[in-house]
């Protein structure tokens, strides 16, 4: 019969699976045979063995390489056996992205089915309220030599700083509870919360701060340098994974989620001290919620978040998405995180161009593009307020018009979106960051970079008819759309 070419096998497979007319019952069935799995003891009750992750978990935190909330929550991810999402993949992640993303306590018991007045509920309100910490550190600004006008702006940050911290332990106390209850028939070798907490204690604050220092020393003494900021080497994590998933323990949600805790587990999102795993996590919520309205009601949409929390897992980490990502998330969930990763070389439009052939690339940066809007408020930066939506309209045109193949500069000629002329400063805005107006020729590149839209009011004034992103997302697709079909196979990745 000669050779099979199982990567066709595995294409087809996919294209059939996760179709529309298929998908309702191959989630149906698969959360079967996990549940009959478990039920006459075939099923392992972790993905990859407590003896062998949680070991790693405390090497990593120990060296500040991984933050607690994180560590609880991939702890909780191991587990095959959570009853809220029924052994349903989708549903466990939908779950997942809730809790993770939740604002308030409240919210974190209302995803978990807690009720008000039972002992749980009581005991996350206590952690809610409990103010030792804030008062302390109130008490030392007030007496310290600070102006008044330092001592409320330093007040206001404790508090945020302590409702912050609040709320990362309860999501993983939340965390440490599903992962008790989802062990608790395992007898001696189940997991309690004191065991979460005990590998959470490991957690070393100082040497996560001197590897921030470390890495801030040397950007300045090589801008070019790449930190390290991934919880485990690859020589560990990945055959880890492959191990667990050749035995049939390991789900492709579950992998995916924590490859997005190991890849992004020291990244901080725009210079701040929030963790950068908040990005893919709410970009992966925004296609659950968006989705539908151009990938149909199918897998395409699971898909797609699945892409969603790994759309920058390349770029600070020397993971290979052509070698080692392979047989552990379906084909187009890696070619759509390959066509999310900006090539060396290629200008912003050209990689905008080359996403727009990938349904499932096209509505992860959608969603992308939304998130990195959200913080532009009333003063947006020339690049939030102008290549942004520029973008987010030539893609959705792309996905209603998928056999259309067209350059974002002839999409702007034909929509008349605005001049060649403004056209071409946008594109130097998206290109360098360093575009310069008459008047500031000597600001430096980081100036340049962050440079307000309202220094550029033509531009303001050409694009004022351009739809938001806001706007793309939220409408309905009109009737004459051309969205994913999905008795067209040639619309599926």
């Amino acid at each position: 019969m000669g050779w099979v070419d199982l990567s066709k096998l595995v294409k087809i497979f996919d294209d059939v699976v996760y179709s529309r007319p298929v998908f309702p019952y191959f989630r149906k069935a698969f959360s079967l045979k996990r549940r009959f799995n478990v039920a006459i003891g075939l099923a392992e009750p972790f993905a990859i063995s407590p003896k062998d992750l949680f070991p790693q978990i405390m090497d990593a935190l120990s060296k500040g390489r991984m933050h607690p909330m994180n560590a609880a929550a991939l702890m909780c991810v191991n587990s095959n056996r959570h009853d809220t999402s029924l052994y349903d993949t989708p549903d466990f992640l939908k779950n997942f992205l809730a809790l993770y993303s939740a604002e308030t306590w409240q919210e974190c018991c209302e995803i978990e089915g807690i009720e008000v007045g039972t002992e749980e509920f009581n005991r996350i309100r206590v952690m809610n309220d409990n103010r030792t910490k804030l008062d302390g550190v109130l008490a030392s600004i007030e007496n310290g030599s600070f102006t008044d006008e330092e001592k409320i702006a330093k007040k206001e940050k404790a508090i945020k700083d302590d409702q912050k911290w609040k709320l990362e332990k309860i999501k993983s106390f939340c965390w440490a509870r599903d992962l008790e209850r989802a062990t608790a028939s395992l007898g001696k070798d189940a997991i309690t919360i004191g065991d979460v907490q005990h590998v959470l204690d490991a957690y070393n604050k100082k040497a996560a701060k001197r590897l921030d220092e470390q890495d801030q020393f040397n950007k300045k003494a090589n801008p070019d340098i790449k930190p390290d900021l991934t919880a485990l080497s690859k020589d560990v994590y990945l055959p880890l994974l492959r191990k667990a998933d050749k035995e049939g323990n390991l789900s492709e949600t579950q992998c995916g989620i924590m490859l997005m805790f190991i890849l992004h587990a020291r990244e901080k999102r725009n210079k701040s001290s929030e963790s950068y795993i908040n990005h893919p996590v709410a970009v992966s919520k925004l296609v659950g919620e968006w989705g539908e309205k151009y990938l149909g009601n199918n897998g395409l949409v699971w898909m797609a978040q699945m892409a969603a929390l790994l759309h920058d897992g390349g770029e600070k980490t020397d993971i290979n998405m052509d070698e080692d990502l392979q047989g552990l998330l379906p084909d187009a969930v890696i070619e759509a995180i390959k066509c999310l990763h900006k090539k060396d070389g290629e200008t912003y439009f050209q990689y905008l161009e080359r996403i727009a052939d990938n349904p499932l690339a096209s509505v992860v940066k959608l969603c992308d593009i939304y998130h990195n809007s959200a913080d532009m408020g009333d003063n947006p930066s020339s690049k939030q307020a102008f290549v942004y939506p520029l973008a987010a309209n030539y893609v959705e045109y792309r996905l209603n018009n998928p056999d259309k193949k067209i350059s974002v500069a002839d999409f702007v000629e034909e929509q008349k979106i605005c001049s060649f002329i403004d056209f071409v400063e946008i594109n130097e805005i998206a290109e360098s960051g360093e575009h310069k107006g008459p008047k500031d020729n000597n600001l430096s590149k980081d100036a340049a970079k962050k440079r307000p839209a309202s220094d550029f009011p033509h531009l303001q004034i050409a694009l004022s008819k351009v739809k938001s992103i806001k706007e793309i997302l939220t409408r309905v697709n009109p009737e004459n759309a051309h969205p994913r079909r999905e008795e067209d196979a040639s619309l599926h990745p």
